[in-house]
């Protein structure tokens, strides 16, 4: 698949939940998404050659339960999912990085599996999803990227994929009667 040239336009949420701001293409649709628990916005790309799939990117930031993320930290988070995949038709982890994302520790898991999709369908077909994956935690929460498409139009879309990442922005969780110097102190 041969990629458009893509122009971008800007997302902030006004969710305290999720205080982030990014850039996203923008035709793609866009949905927020607010539970008790989590918030997320899914931005969804066009759909695959045999239109079975729809590519995604996802920013999902789940809340804190008694001053705890659940699973407790990035590594569980981490575990968790790649124990749900694992389950899948020809899982295969294809990569896994550890590091830090703005100043924050970070792991990246890129996966494929297969599925019958579209789902429900009278006549699914088989189709390969690559699926990367990038969990943070910044303060009480904890953060999911998620980029997934069709195993043939994965890397078409990749380039979009990471501006999202590179451009995320996270907003402090300071309230706006937060006193905060902007003139920068050095010691006498």
């Amino acid at each position: 698949m041969v990629q458009q040239k893509l122009s971008y336009t800007e997302y902030r949420s006004d969710d305290p939940t999720l205080p982030v701001s990014f850039l996203y293409p923008e035709d793609w649709q866009v949905r927020e998404i607010r539970e008790s628990d989590y918030a997320e916005v899914d931005m969804v790309g066009p759909r695959n050659r045999a239109d079975t799939y729809s590519l995604a990117v996802i920013l999902r930031a789940s809340r804190a339960h008694d001053g705890r993320v659940e699973p407790a930290d990035v590594d569980a988070a981490v575990s968790a999912y790649v124990s749900g995949l694992a389950r899948l038709r020809n899982f295969r982890e294809l990569f896994r990085a550890r590091g830090h994302l703005d100043g924050r520790y970070a792991v990246e898991v890129e996966a494929s599996y297969s599925m019958p999709l579209p789902l429900k369908a009278v006549h699914p077909r088989l189709t390969t999803i690559v699926e990367r994956r990038i969990f943070l935690q910044d303060a009480d929460r904890l953060y999911e990227i998620v980029y997934r498409a069709d195993e043939e139009d994965f890397s078409a879309y990749l380039d979009a994929f990471e501006k999202v990442v590179r451009i995320l922005q996270f907003r402090s969780h300071e309230g706006p009667d937060t006193h905060r110097p902007l003139v920068t102190q050095v010691s006498a």
